[in-house]
């Protein structure tokens, strides 16, 4: 189920106004997988001069087995971060928990937020620049809420810039993330495109 509440004035390039949802997923009757899932996700934009837009955008998400335990959610339906749709700058879906081989297993809290400003470049054709900053994580529950590890203290960051264009087949995204305190085992920053909504 997920409830909406939208004023912005372009689904596909917004420069204006909010953009609200709340969605809550539950498995439990006549399936062998038990959960339930919440996502709040928010969106604004601020124009400002010259067409220029700012915008920021913050999802949080917790998901829980129906008998209380949340290692027993099944892989798919828990967090991983990553990649031009959340964390820039950090390969697709390698931002969160890891196992005792090294291996993403993702978490059952996620929290994420984008800040960007948005400018033209050629106003005629479509095309525009963007500059951003990133920061979110996952979590296991038991390890955000532990006395032994601050959750607050392992957010991860990024920065970055792209271009972004309007075209006949859709907008396209063009963007490069630096990631500000890669790990040794992360590069220390990624080429995104995409072609679709463009935030």
């Amino acid at each position: 189920t997920t409830y909406t509440y939208n004023t912005t004035d372009n689904r596909l390039d917004p420069s204006s106004g909010t953009d609200l949802s709340a969605t809550w997923e539950f498995a439990g009757v006549g399936g062998t997988e038990k959960f339930s899932k919440y996502i709040l996700d928010s969106r604004h934009f601020w124009p400002w001069k010259w067409g220029t837009v700012f915008s920021a955008h913050g999802q949080l998400g917790y998901v829980h087995d129906l008998g209380g335990d949340s290692e027993d959610v099944p892989i798919d339906e828990r967090f991983f971060l990553g990649g031009i749709y959340s964390l820039r700058g950090f390969e697709s879906r390698e931002v969160g928990p890891r196992d005792e081989f090294g291996d993403f297993i993702g978490g059952d809290t996620e929290a994420y937020f984008n800040f960007e400003y948005i400018f033209p470049l050629v106003k005629d054709l479509g095309l525009k620049g963007v500059t951003f900053f990133d920061v979110g994580n996952t979590w296991n529950s038991e390890d955000f809420w532990g006395e032994d590890d601050d959750a607050f203290a392992s957010w991860r960051y990024s920065a970055g810039a792209g271009i972004r264009w309007l075209s006949p087949m859709g907008p396209m995204r063009f963007e490069y993330g630096f990631n500000l305190d890669a790990r040794d085992y992360e590069d220390n920053g990624k080429f995104d495109f995409m072609i679709g909504r463009f935030f």
